[in-house]
């Protein structure tokens, strides 16, 4: 979905991404010099103009960094990789900056993902605008 497909879905769904604590772009390109990688537009977008919603697609920037960093040296997550959000035993959802995909799959099968081989049991959405569409419909099924 390109970038501005993407801001119309929003604009017509604005009930389920009017959140809170919008970021600035001061925050986010702070995140980007902290992870070593440029975040897609899409999630920068999202985060200045609507803020943090069930449907956003990343629940917090602050603990995406966080996470992140803290997987670079556990595990070791190679850069430019940013985990988006960890959900424990529901899964990871990692974004790969470099080709804008997003893949939802279990902690132990990050390292498949990160050796370039298809994880076991994993969604992989082509892009951020894909993995919020696919927040917007769980949000929805969920309400």
């Amino acid at each position: 979905m390109d970038f501005s497909t993407l801001q119309s879905f929003v604009r017509d769904n604005a009930e389920w991404f009017r959140g809170v604590n919008p970021e600035s772009l001061a925050s986010l390109e702070r995140a980007e010099s902290q992870l070593g990688c440029m975040l897609p537009a899409s999630l920068k977008w999202l985060l200045t103009e609507w803020g943090y919603s069930g449907a956003c697609g990343i629940s917090s920037l602050v603990d995406a960094v966080t996470t992140t960093l803290r997987c670079r040296i556990a595990i070791p997550l190679p850069q430019p990789y940013v985990i988006l959000n960890d959900w424990g035993d529901a899964g990871i959802v990692c974004l790969d900056p470099r080709s804008g995909a997003v893949i939802w799959t279990q902690a132990h099968e990050l390292r498949q993902v990160v050796a370039g081989r298809p994880p076991h049991d994993a969604d992989i959405f082509e892009d951020f605008p894909a993995w919020v569409v696919s927040r917007l419909e769980v949000e929805r099924t969920e309400a």
